[in-house]
């Protein structure tokens, strides 16, 4: 059996922090794209501009992390009742 704790998913988070835990399991600029769509999905913004936002929402992260899975080393305690 492995010690090894796994850190509890946030709540929300920034799109720095998205990169720190998914950068080794994919590329950071597709990483960037996908949860740029999200963000221009979710908050209704022009599709032909990159939207220039830090903070991504709880609604958000959870469609990115029901996508593309929890990042490795971390748990999944949120209830998603959001989504």
């Amino acid at each position: 059996m492995s010690n090894t704790k796994l850190k509890e998913l946030p709540y929300s988070t920034t799109k720095c922090s998205l990169l720190q835990m998914y950068g080794d399991q994919m590329a950071d600029n597709y990483i960037r794209k996908e949860i740029n769509l999200i963000i221009i999905s979710c908050r209704g913004l022009p599709t032909n501009e990159t939207p220039q936002v830090k903070k991504i929402s709880h609604r958000e992260f959870m469609e990115f992390v029901d996508i593309h899975g929890l990042p490795k080393g971390y748990s999944h305690s949120i209830i998603e009742s959001e989504l």
